[in-house]
C-alpha cells in the first residue's frame, strides 16, 4: 500500500501495480538509470524505481521515445509517472523481484516532485551462503590483476576478486570492462587500507559442474576444474624466481600444466600435493610455449591470488596420464622435441657413472640403452641424482630384468642423432614400479626376457 499522504494524492504503491488496474500513477525515485543497446530493441533507457515503502520496479523507455523523455530522467531524481503500461518481468537479468515492469508510453506524463526520504535507496544485501548453496534465483540481480580477455573478438578487461562476509564465507566476484579498471585503480590508491566494495545489481553466475580440461579456453569465464596432480615440483628461474609447477589431469585423462608464481607460493603450497585431487576455481589461462612442455594442451593454468583450491573426492585409481611413445617415432623425428614424453622399456646396457663439468659444476652422468619389443634401441642419458639413483638401483637388482619408467623426459637432438634425457626437476624416474602399465608391458615380453 502507498503511504497515507501518497494515497490522499492518488498515487499507487509499487507493490500494488497490476496490469488489470487502470489510471496508474506512482511517485518514485530513480535509484539506477542506464542506456542499453540490443539488436532487437535498439538503444533504450532502463531504470530501477523505488517508492516511499522501499518497493522497487523496473522501467523501460523504448528507443522511439528516448528523445522525448531522456531530458526528464536522472538517477537520484524523484518523479511522478502517470499513464504507463505494465508487462510481465522475465529474463535472466531481472533487477527487482516485482512480477511486472513499467513500459513508458508516448502518452506517459512525467513530473518532478518533492523528494522521497533521504537514504531510501532500495539496497538489499544478500547472504553469501544463499548465493553459494543455490537458495537465490540467479535470474535476479543482487547487490587480481586485470586480465585482457577476448570476448566476441574484442579485447575486454577483467578482474577477479574474493569477498568475505562476517561469517568468513568467501564469494568470488568477476568484474568486466570499465568496472574492472575503475575498481583496480581505486584499490591501488587506497594501498594497504581495508576496502569495502558495494556492487548493486550484480549477476549470480552458475557453473554447471566442472569444465573439462580439453574445454579450457581463455575466452571462457567462470572456470572450474576437478583434477588430480600427477606431477608437482618447485622450479627456480632468474626471471620468475621459485615457482610451483604442476601437471594436472581430469577424469577424461586430459592433462594441462599449471603454475603458481613466486608471490603466491606461501599462500598455496600447503594445499598442493602430488597425487591429490582438488577443485580449482577462478584461474587464468595463458598460451603454453617453450621447449619443455609437459602436455600438448594449447594453454596452461596460472593460479591467481583469488583462485580457490578445495579438496574433493579422488578421481579413478590408476588415472596417471601416462602416454607411452614409440621409439621409432623418437628416432625418425616424428615427435616434436618441445614436448616431454614418457618411456617404459627394459634396460639392456648401462655405462659407468661419469663426472662431467656442467657450468663449472661437477655433475654425475650415466648412459643407458633401452630396447622396445621390435628391438629398436634408444639411448638415454641421465644427469645428477637421477644418474646415481638409477645406478644404485640397478646394482641392487643384480641380474634381474630392470624395466625403467621415465616420465616427462626430454628428446635431445644432436646433429642427426636423437636420444632422451631427464629434464631438470620435471622428470620422474622409477625402476620396476608397481604400475598397471609396467605389468602390461611385462606381459608382452618373451618368456626368456622376464
Amino acid at each position: 500500500m502507498a503511504t497515507g499522504e501518497d494515497q490522499m494524492q492518488g498515487f499507487n504503491s509499487v507493490a500494488d501495480l497490476k496490469p488489470f488496474k487502470t489510471m496508474r500513477r506512482v511517485k518514485v525515485s530513480i535509484v539506477r538509470l542506464w542506456k542499453q543497446y540490443s539488436a532487437a530493441g535498439g538503444l533504450t533507457i532502463e531504470m530501477v524505481l523505488i517508492d516511499s515503502n522501499g518497493d522497487k520496479i523496473h522501467a523501460s523507455v523504448k528507443k522511439e521515445l528516448v528523445n522525448q523523455f531522456e531530458h526528464q530522467l536522472e538517477q537520484g531524481k524523484t518523479l511522478t509517472f502517470t499513464n504507463f503500461s505494465l508487462n510481465h518481468s522475465v529474463g535472466s537479468y531481472r533487477t527487482t523481484n516485482h512480477l511486472y515492469e513499467i513500459s513508458v508510453l508516448s502518452t506517459t506524463r512525467v513530473r518532478s516532485c518533492e523528494a522521497l526520504p533521504v537514504g531510501l535507496n532500495g539496497f538489499t544485501p544478500v547472504n553469501f551462503q544463499e548465493v553459494l548453496d543455490g537458495s537465490l534465483n540467479p535470474d535476479f540481480l543482487i547487490v587480481s590483476h586485470v586480465e585482457l580477455i577476448s570476448v566476441n573478438g574484442k579485447e575486454t578487461q577483467k578482474i577477479s576478486l574474493e569477498l568475505r562476509d562476517l561469517a568468513d564465507v568467501r564469494l568470488p566476484m568477476v568484474l568486466w570492462e570499465n568496472f574492472a579498471t575503475d575498481v583496480t585503480n581505486a584499490i591501488q590508491l587506497r594501498g594497504e587500507g581495508r576496502v569495502v566494495l558495494v556492487l548493486r545489481f550484480g549477476k549470480i553466475k552458475v557453473w554447471k559442474g566442472f569444465n573439462s580440461v580439453a574445454d579450457l579456453k581463455p575466452f571462457k569465464t567462470m572456470r572450474r576444474a576437478k583434477v588430480s596432480i600427477v606431477r608437482l615440483w618447485k622450479q627456480y628461474s632468474a626471471a620468475g624466481g621459485l615457482t610451483i609447477e604442476m601437471v594436472l589431469i581430469d577424469s577424461n585423462g586430459d592433462k594441462i600444466h599449471a603454475s603458481v608464481k613466486k608471490e603466491l607460493v606461501n599462500q598455496f603450497e600447503h594445499q598442493l600435493e602430488q597425487g591429490k585431487t582438488l577443485n580449482f576455481t577462478n584461474f587464468s589461462l595463458n598460451h603454453s610455449v617453450g621447449s619443455y612442455r609437459t602436455t600438448n594442451h594449447l594453454y596452461k593454468i596460472s593460479v591467481l591470488s583469488t583462485t580457490r583450491v578445495r579438496s574433493c573426492e579422488a578421481l579413478s585409481v590408476g588415472l596417471n596420464g601416462f602416454t607411452l611413445v614409440n621409439f621409432q617415432e623418437v628416432l625418425d623425428g616424428s615427435l616434436n622435441p618441445d614436448f616431454l614424453i614418457d618411456v617404459i622399456r627394459p634396460v639392456v646396457e648401462v655405462s659407468h657413472v661419469e663426472m662431467i663439468s656442467v657450468n663449472g659444476k661437477e655433475t654425475q652422468k650415466i648412459s643407458l640403452e633401452l630396447r622396445d619389443l621390435a628391438d629398436v634401441r634408444l639411448l638415454m642419458v641421465l644427469w645428477g641424482n637421477f644418474a646415481t639413483d638409477v645406478t644404485n638401483a640397478i646394482q641392487l637388482r643384480g641380474e634381474g630384468r630392470v624395466v625403467l619408467v621415465l616420465r616427462f623426459d626430454k628428446i635431445k637432438v644432436w646433429k642427426e642423432d636423437r636420444s632422451v634425457s631427464n629434464a631438470y626437476n620435471v622428470s620422474d624416474v622409477q625402476l620396476n614400479p608397481n604400475m598397471a602399465e609396467v605389468e602390461a608391458f611385462r606381459a608382452m615380453l618373451p618368456a626368456d626376457e622376464l
